[in-house]
């Protein structure tokens, strides 16, 4: 079958014999690769070797020390938490798109109320957790929309602007984020 469909190619795009026999050679040699493979691998009902015989797992005895001190503890929990705080901060920035600004949102922002456009994926758990990382503020409320996708002509040609979710968040008085 492969046979044929080599022939047909050959002669549909009009390449000569030789051009034939390469595609047959290349596909010979696909065929020793995978034979070879077949017989590496065992059957399935088949052991490779003898089963290992079960031991007493190994404890470390008590007396023995790592040889760490409090200082050295420190420094690597210290160096724990600033991963840390790297991996938050990414996935709040993965949550937390950009700040959405717009008239309405600029007036709102006096009264402690804040829009962003967030990932389509983000729940308001998430969000809360994103706006304690990045802005440092719990918010108190935070309400969730998906804002559809809007069609637009360009030069008599139709097009689509992309939807996106908007979170909009309540902070408590007194509590501000400066957006640029």
């Amino acid at each position: 079958m492969i046979v044929f469909y080599s022939i047909l190619f050959c002669s549909s795009f009009g390449l000569g014999s030789g051009v034939f026999y390469y595609v047959m050679a290349l596909l010979d040699l696909f065929k020793k690769t995978k034979a070879e493979e077949k017989l590496k691998r065992p059957s399935k009902g088949v052991l490779t070797s003898a089963p290992a015989e079960k031991t007493a797992p190994s404890v470390r005895p008590a007396a023995k020390r790592t040889g760490r001190t409090a200082a050295k503890k420190k420094e690597e929990g210290k160096e724990a938490d600033s991963a840390a705080k790297e991996k938050s901060s990414e996935t709040a920035s993965r949550v937390i798109l950009s700040p959405h600004i717009t008239e309405k949102t600029t007036d709102s922002s006096e009264k402690g109320i804040y829009a962003f456009k967030v990932s389509v994926r983000a729940n308001k758990n998430e969000i809360r957790q994103a706006i304690k990382e990045l802005y440092g503020f719990e918010p108190e409320k935070i309400a969730v929309s998906n804002m559809p996708a809007k069609k637009r002509f360009v030069r008599r040609k139709v097009g689509f602007k992309s939807g996106y979710k908007k979170a909009v968040v309540h902070l408590k008085e007194g509590d501000k984020i400066e957006l640029a």
